[in-house]
């Protein structure tokens, strides 16, 4: 069973589905592959019963990963709608390039639901644990705008206080950016001509799912904000 920092376990509240630990009593990693919205929800509730989803989120999971935005079926096709859309409203060439893509999880669930190539970057700090595949290109984000210039930019759970997204949308290049504004990137980014959207299937590691307090949005910036209603 799950222990709290203390070392005790707490007491579960309610029955657990069989799929939510694996065969060493671990609760699974929810980023091996996609569960829908709802269960993902109930998974995070059993977390808050008897663990905590930030010390879960902190590679306390079967498979040691770190999570910051939690993604499900609908979130990812959400933010799949979301591109297409803008890259037939905007009409421009270039790929779509996530900068700061961690793990590569966004990248690996959105790619087969996206016409446009899809390219992923991260300068691949040592300063967090996260397992970088080979496969994403070690670039920094302004390195990576200048190499591909690509029609879309994505970033989500961009550092605390980091100004790259700042940069990203000085620089005119349109930017979809997942998180929360109050515990990632850097506030000035918020000064920006920007737009939030509804995002009923954002879920974080910061999120109270009992209470059903919800923290993370995404959010559009140098994106025609008059024509939001036809690329939702």
């Amino acid at each position: 069973m799950p222990q709290s920092k203390d070392g005790l376990s707490k007491q579960r509240n309610s029955p657990i589905h069989d799929w939510f630990m694996d065969e060493h009593g671990e609760f699974i990693d929810l980023h091996a592959q996609l569960h829908t919205y709802s269960e993902v929800i109930d998974f995070l509730k059993h977390v808050e019963d008897e663990y905590s989803i930030k010390e879960y989120s902190n590679g306390n999971n079967a498979g040691a990963r770190w999570l910051f935005q939690i993604y499900s079926r609908e979130f990812i096709q959400q933010v799949a709608d979301i591109v297409e859309n803008i890259l037939r409203e905007i009409d421009m060439d270039g790929p779509i390039l996530e900068v700061m893509a961690g793990d590569g999880r966004l990248a690996d669930f959105l790619r087969p639901l996206l016409e446009r190539e899809y390219i992923a970057t991260d300068v691949k700090s040592k300063r967090y644990n996260i397992a970088y595949p080979k496969w994403i290109h070690e670039l920094d984000a302004e390195d990576a705008i200048a190499e591909f210039n690509p029609a879309i930019a994505i970033m989500s759970w961009e550092p605390y206080l980091s100004t790259k997204s700042i940069e990203i949308v000085d620089s005119g290049i349109p930017l979809m950016w997942i998180g929360n504004p109050e515990r990632c990137g850097h506030f000035d980014l918020f000064d920006r001509k920007h737009a939030g959207l509804d995002c009923a299937f954002c879920v974080s590691r910061h999120d109270r799912i009992q209470e059903e307090e919800f923290v993370t949005g995404i959010f559009l910036f140098n994106i025609d904000l008059d024509s939001c209603s036809s690329i939702l």
